[in-house]
């Protein structure tokens, strides 16, 4: 009888677990789709700040480049890096560089940019990360046309000319 009972209970107990997976993945996978539809247009109920803590407007007038890093990554540094030597490919293009860091570390990777009118380095709270653009995988490039529609998402190193392909 007892070990009919702890059968039983081991059964159950397995089954349990199953479910409570199953409901972990469904609700996981639902996750990733709310990020996917968020960032299909600009984030507009996103607060993100200028270096000196005004709130960021969004430019409309060109296609729009949003790169979320990190500046102790290593891919991001070499990303800022390669952006950097091509500025002059990107005239067209307006450049945000999303961070969750302090105001000072992001003013310390923008300074190398201060002379280009079309960077911007912003701040964005890190549950405002999570919550626009589900877990971030650095640096993380998406590109936006002029109607605010993302036309392209990518994750890790990207070359300029793959981002430069899709923000003209």
């Amino acid at each position: 009888m007892v070990k009919k009972a702890l059968i039983t209970s081991g059964i159950t107990i397995v089954f349990a677990l199953a479910l409570f997976m199953v409901y972990s993945l469904i609700e996981q996978q639902t996750a990733k789709k709310l990020v996917q539809t968020k960032i299909q247009s600009t984030p507009v109920n996103v607060n993100l700040f200028t270096l000196d803590s005004t709130r960021f407007i969004f430019p409309l007038a060109k296609p729009v480049v949003f790169i979320l890093y990190n500046s102790t990554c290593e891919h991001c540094q070499y990303e800022l890096t390669h952006i950097r030597a091509s500025m002059h490919l990107f005239k067209d293009v307006e450049l945000v560089f999303l961070s969750s860091e302090s105001i000072s570390a992001i003013k310390k990777v923008a300074l190398p940019f201060e002379s280009h009118r079309n960077v911007n380095f912003v701040k964005i709270n890190p549950e405002d990360v999570f919550a626009n653009f589900g877990t971030v995988r650095y640096p993380t490039i998406l590109i936006y046309g002029t109607n605010s529609k993302l036309i392209k998402e990518f994750k890790g190193e990207t070359k300029v000319e793959a981002i430069l392909k899709y923000a003209r």
